[in-house]
């Protein structure tokens, strides 16, 4: 029903755990970072976005099945190029994927490409987790 809906479950949190969840994501901001969101299974824990380019539901969607399906995110950090069609069907952005915790998925997506880049969000990852 999610696709058909085109909307995107969330996990059930009292709204204060939700605000502080949202408060950590917003240290992560940097001017390449676009988007920040945290994944518990498969429903949305919370993320943030850029006013002017707000995350669709259709790209949310696609984020989860990718954490989902790959297993490989279990284990390691993950850098990969994604598209978003609802962001930009004909570019890509950068995802960073990992896991800060046994069912909950960090994801960061960049504009930028470089390593430089991979490297402050694993940065960001392990101020997180801490």
């Amino acid at each position: 029903p999610s696709i058909v809906l085109q909307a995107v479950p969330m996990l059930y949190l009292a709204s204060d755990v939700r605000s502080a969840a949202t408060a950590v994501l917003a240290t992560a901001r940097q001017s390449n970072l676009l988007y920040a969101i945290l994944l518990a299974g498969s429903r949305l824990v919370t993320h943030i976005s850029p006013k002017r380019y707000p995350l669709k539901a259709v790209d949310l969607l696609l984020l989860t099945n990718f954490v989902n399906k790959a297993k490989q995110l279990r284990t390691q950090e993950t850098w990969t190029p994604l598209c978003l069609p609802g962001f930009n069907s004909t570019g890509f952005l950068h995802a960073y994927a990992a896991y800060i915790a046994d069912e909950v998925c960090l994801l960061l997506l960049s504009s930028g490409e470089s390593l430089d880049q991979f490297h402050y969000c694993s940065e960001v990852k392990t101020s997180i987790a801490c």
